[in-house]
């Protein structure tokens, strides 16, 4: 795949060069900002095989390779986002690589299957417990993304109220600075009742606006102050870093977080439907066809 196009000078310099891989180099970091503060160096140059261009490689701070084709007198220069691929399979064997495939991300999706719903027991859920589909979601109260795709996951437990299970976990980003208190929180309210918990994550995906670091223990009570359980015990698991309710929600939360990014989920939403996994505000069609694909391997 072709990543970018960058306009050189024309040049009548020989293939390859000392100076050109210089200015190659540094017309690089003139045009990407990231690397102006970086060691930028053009490693090898020569013939590519196609006429008219020359094959090269760079070396990012002295470890990060990639490989780029330049047009032989330097107006175009595209970097290559990944190795060559072999595409010479007949269609017969295409087809029999794609079930090939397919059969091991079937086997890969129930293994992570069986180790979320293990890890996931005591979290908290929507919909019934022996439904055939569990959606797993890793999530963070703060995540803009997280509050756009809420009407869509609402609409799918709607539209297979007998099929499908909603399971949330935490996973609150560094760059969010109330996310990590709200999931503490409502885990301490998810400890006495799974309503006052619901009750939490939809006040703070409809109020992110106005939910900061200093009041969202007070945003907080304000959404569970009549849900019935008892504040008192909920406010010093919530609000003391030294109580051991805190300390153990807080525990449960960083479990979750390593669990999520032990299974390449860094970034929120993020969805395992029955172990297969699906990222970010994603349409409606799109879990629709994982949770029919769930239907039909279960």
């Amino acid at each position: 795949a072709l990543l970018t196009t960058l306009v050189f000078p024309a040049t009548a310099d020989a293939q390859d060069s000392p100076e050109r891989r210089v200015r190659i180099a540094e017309n690089l970091k003139l045009r990407f900002e990231q690397l102006r503060e970086a060691t930028v160096v053009v490693v090898e140059l020569g013939e590519s095989g196609v006429v008219g261009m020359n094959i090269g490689t760079l070396v990012i701070n002295g470890q990060n390779q990639m490989r780029f084709l330049v047009t032989d007198d330097d107006t175009r220069l595209f970097l290559l986002a990944a190795e060559a691929v072999d595409v010479s399979m007949s269609a017969e064997e295409l087809a029999a690589e794609n079930a090939r495939l397919e059969s091991q991300q079937t086997i890969q999706a129930r293994q992570r299957h069986t180790q979320l719903l293990a890890m996931s027991q005591s979290a908290p859920s929507l919909g019934p417990d022996d439904a055939s589909v569990t959606i797993i979601e890793f999530s963070d109260f703060q995540c803009p993304f997280c509050a756009r795709v809420l009407p869509t996951v609402k609409q799918l437990l709607a539209n297979y109220p007998d099929e499908v299970r909603l399971v949330f976990m935490d996973l609150p980003l560094s760059i969010h600075p109330w996310a990590e208190p709200a999931a503490i929180a409502a885990g301490c309210a998810a400890g006495q009742s799974d309503d006052a918990f619901w009750s939490l994550h939809d006040h703070y995906f409809d109020n992110q606006a106005d939910i900061t670091p200093e009041n969202v223990i007070d945003q907080s009570r304000l959404a569970i102050v009549d849900s019935g359980i008892n504040m008192e015990e909920w406010e010093s698991c919530a609000a003391d870093p030294d109580s051991q309710g805190y300390l153990e929600v807080q525990a449960r939360i960083q479990f979750s977080m390593r669990t999520a990014q032990s299974l390449g989920a860094n970034g929120t939403p993020a969805f395992f439907i029955n172990g297969r996994f699906i990222s970010g505000n994603q349409p409606l069609a799109d879990f629709e066809t994982l949770v029919q694909q769930a239907l039909a391997d279960d």
